[in-house]
This record gives C-alpha cells, structure tokens and sequence, in this order.
C-alpha cells in the first residue's frame, strides 16, 4: 500500500534550469535541465500529491515525461495563468525562484487538473499537428505575397509554395501513419 501524497511542488522550467519550490521547505532547489537533472528530481519529488509544471514552449516536455515515468500526478500550466494569479496575488519581483514559489502558491489555491500519460506516439502526432499548421501559415502568408509581387518574385514565391505543398504532404502521410499505429485514435477517426 502506498504512503498517501501530501505535498505539491511548482516547477519554474527555463532551457537549462529547473527551480523546484516544494511544500514545506523553505529554499527553491535548482537542478540542471538535462537527463541527470531531471532523473534528480523525479526522485526529489516523488510522492507528491501533484507536480505543477508551466508549459515554456517544449522545454517542459522531457520534465513532464520523465516525472510521469516516476508515476508522479503532473498538471501542466498555461504561463498566462500563472502570470495573472501572480498579479492577483501579489508577488511582483520576477526571478526564477520566485516563480517556482508562485507555481506552487497556484497549485495550491487553484488545484490545476493532472494531464493523462503522454506516450511518445501521441508527442510525435502533436508535433506533426504543429508542423502542419505551421506549414499552413506559412502558405497563406505566401499566397497573400504573390498577389502583389512583381512577376520575378513571383516566381520564387511559387517555388516555395511548391516546397510548402509538399512538405505538407509528407506531414499528412505521417499524421496518417501515426493516426493508424494507435487503435484509439483510429477507432476516433472512423467515428468521425
């Protein structure tokens, strides 16, 4: 049987820096955002009731795997949240420690929901989805060029538009491809 979780942790997440405010104690430990570092503190953390984690545009995604491999509960934060609690509750210097502190303050108030596992299938297919937005962003800005450019510029928007169109569909067989190697998500698509 296991002991129960009674404590939470805020996770400030930087490339290469993780600062660790853990309930009860009074110092914010930093470890090194690499393999060891995040080995570290999986062990530090683990039985705590919930990790809270601020999404930092991927650097968080190694920290969130490996706390999930610890079986550590890990919710994951929109920055945007934090920073508004932050200025709701008060705490206005901005370090790093400091934001950690204010991590788990929000953990603790707000209660922020665990995410499910993340197998590396569903990692690979979300960041398929990114590209694949991208590359359509970055279509429509070309076409909206071509409307004005003059005939030798078009000519080279043309040329990376037929690199974006194919590229777009190599990232649609790949979506497919990973959509098919996993059977909940098939079965999804076919409902669909």
């Amino acid at each position: 049987m296991h002991a129960p979780r009674t404590f939470m942790v805020g996770i400030d997440v930087s490339k290469a820096h993780l600062d660790v405010a853990v309930e009860g104690k009074r110092t914010v430990v930093r470890f090194d955002n690499d393999a060891a570092g995040r080995a570290a503190l999986a062990a530090a953390v683990a039985g705590a009731e919930l990790v809270v984690v601020e999404a930092t545009g991927g650097y968080e995604m190694a920290t969130v795997r490996m706390l999930m491999a610890a079986d550590s509960p890990v919710a994951v934060v929109n920055p945007r949240q934090i920073r508004d609690f932050a200025r709701a509750s008060g705490p206005l210097a901005k370090t790093d420690q400091v934001d950690a502190r204010v991590i788990l303050h929000f953990a603790r108030a707000m209660r922020p929901a665990q995410i499910p596992h993340i197998d590396d299938g569903r990692i690979a297919l979300a960041a398929l989805v990114t590209r694949r937005r991208q590359l359509i962003d970055m279509a429509v800005a070309e076409k909206n060029r071509l409307e004005h450019a003059p005939q030798a510029v078009a000519v080279l928007i043309g040329e990376t538009l037929a690199a974006l169109k194919a590229q777009l569909a190599r990232v649609d067989a790949a979506i497919a491809l990973a959509i098919e190697a996993e059977p909940d998500m098939a079965a999804r698509r076919d409902l669909l």
